[in-house]
């Protein structure tokens, strides 16, 4: 028997903010090599901003491991960042072990861990 305590979830975008798709598959990729496996389903994130409905689909990244390895914290920390800066979002949604974290910028990731 395999017990992984840990259990990390990043919602990534399928597009930027302009609807333009994004290929987030090499770190998504590298991310799944270090902690061995990820199970990946669709969502459908929806917010409001002054007053507008926003909607994005989204694939939710869930990850499980047995502890945070430094491995583990570079990869999923690259993953973000690319959320950031490549998918051009404003804010990047990442659960741990069932608490929801909102970073606002790059700079959150260094707190998140």
């Amino acid at each position: 028997m395999i017990k992984l305590s840990n259990n990390i979830k990043v919602l990534v975008p399928e597009t930027n903010n302009d609807g333009v798709k994004v290929d987030l598959s090499s770190e998504i990729s590298a991310a799944v090599k270090v902690i061995g496996g990820a199970t990946t389903y669709t969502a459908r994130g929806s917010w409001v901003e002054k007053d507008k409905l926003y909607t994005d689909n989204i694939n939710v990244m869930q990850f499980n491991c047995d502890e945070f390895d430094n491995d583990t914290v570079k990869v999923i920390s690259e993953l973000i960042y690319a959320i950031f800066n490549r998918a051009e979002q404003l804010a990047v949604s990442v659960e741990i072990n069932g608490v929801l974290y909102i970073l606002e910028s790059v700079d959150d990731i260094e707190k998140l861990f």
